[in-house]
């Protein structure tokens, strides 16, 4: 729900902010880093990524995302993974802003790194040794993108399933469209 909220309140923003400055016709394309935070498997999840997206027409887009993950339990294991994904993605519109959903599939390494925390008493638990996994990635994203000239701004929701952890992030991303002008 609130990031259902946070989205609403976003496109309301940028309504006011389109009506200051043109917006290209129709974006041919993007470059975004994203950066969010939410919950994964341990604990609170944290998120750093870069995509690329080339649009072909007003509704489909192909691209890749790259990043990286931190999942954290506060009193214990710690998890760190990197990704990379082609994507697939489709939107309601080629132009202004426009609701898209982004799904991804790739390859992941995750690091665990399993820790112990003690206050009061001797720890009767040692940790182990780290250990890494490698495999798949799977991720969904949903959100809204808003252009400013070619500047575009895109709060999204990312759900993802990385060698063996899900995470569920609160995203924004920051970047640049390639538009087509007006004719």
């Amino acid at each position: 729900m609130l990031a259902l909220g946070l989205l609403f309140a976003m496109s309301a923003l940028a309504s006011s902010a389109r009506a200051e400055e043109p917006t290209p016709d129709r974006v041919l394309g993007n470059v975004d880093a994203h950066f969010g935070g939410g919950l994964g498997s341990l604990g609170f999840a944290f998120h750093a990524g870069v995509g690329a997206q080339a649009w072909f027409g007003d509704v489909f887009g192909l691209g890749g995302n790259a990043g990286l993950i931190e999942d954290d339990a506060i009193f214990g294991d710690r998890s760190h993974a990197t990704y990379i994904e082609p994507t697939v993605s489709v939107r309601t519109s080629g132009s202004d802003a426009y609701i898209f959903v982004t799904a991804g599939a790739g390859i992941a390494s995750r690091t665990i790194q399993p820790r112990s925390f003690c206050i009061f008493d001797p720890c009767s638990r040692t940790p182990g040794p780290s250990h890494s996994d490698e495999g798949a990635d799977f991720a969904l994203s949903a959100g809204v993108a808003f252009h400013i000239g070619v500047f575009e701004l895109s709060p999204h929701l990312r759900v993802e399933s990385i060698v063996g952890a899900s995470m569920v992030t609160m995203n924004i991303a920051l970047g640049a469209v390639v538009a087509q002008g007006s004719d």
